[in-house]
């Protein structure tokens, strides 16, 4: 008899000490100090409009909020199945491992541990934190293209290189390079301008490319080459 009246009270106790204490609470800080944003252009639909595979945004978190706390995906609308895309924290890019050809939704998640010490803290359903989520729409007809061209300024094979600059609504590179490669001969110039003058090479092909160098190399493949035959 003893053994039967003991147990209800066990029971009892843990079911009270659950529902009072451990109980799932999502908290919200107040201010909101965890800040995201896209840098990127919007169109009249309110989507944020992508010519290349490359996606800039720029955050605000405190010190403490490491990258184990921050989550990104990119899901085509409607589907829960996300893509597979290059994350970098530190340059504050995201670049895409394939274009993702029509209208996504970017999704940017912050969940930083309460450390209330509670079960739902444990557990993961208790945190401090927010989720982004934008409208992207991948368009590649208008990518940015130097359109590299020249002309000869003199009869010893001297050359005026021109390329167009990126567009505003594109991000400024820091500088240029020019490299001139040929059987005997290499050159390099590193300009700001969007032209130079290079003398080229007699009697056989000269090849030249020039590169746009951004911030952190955050659009690390924006070139043009040409080759030329000088008599």
């Amino acid at each position: 008899m003893g053994l039967l009246f003991v147990l209800p009270l066990i029971f009892f106790s843990c079911e009270y000490e659950l529902n009072d204490t451990n109980f799932l609470e999502v908290k919200k800080p107040p201010g909101d100090p965890y800040i995201v944003e896209l840098i990127e252009n919007k169109n009249e639909k309110g989507e944020y409009v992508i010519n290349y595979p490359f996606i800039r945004y720029s955050t605000d978190f405190p010190t403490e909020v490491g990258e184990q706390y921050r989550r990104i995906a990119v899901y085509e609308e409607g589907y829960n199945y996300p893509f597979d895309i290059i994350r970098s924290y530190d340059d504050n890019y995201i670049q895409f491992y394939s274009y993702p050809n029509g209208t996504y939704i970017l999704r940017y998640t912050v969940q930083v541990p309460s450390e209330t010490g509670s079960l739902a803290d444990k557990t993961g359903y208790e945190y401090l934190g927010n989720t982004y989520e934008w409208k992207i729409k991948w368009d590649p007809t208008n990518s940015p293209k130097l359109n590299l061209k020249y002309e000869f300024i003199d009869e010893f094979g001297r050359i005026r290189l021109t390329w167009d600059k990126p567009e505003p609504n594109y991000p400024q590179p820091l500088h240029y390079i020019v490299y001139l490669n040929n059987w005997d001969k290499e050159h390099e110039i590193i300009t700001n301008e969007n032209s130079c003058e290079i003398e080229l090479v007699d009697n056989g092909y000269n090849n030249i490319y020039v590169r746009a160098v951004f911030e952190s190399n955050y659009i690390p493949y924006l070139s043009e080459d040409i080759s030329i035959y000088n008599y």
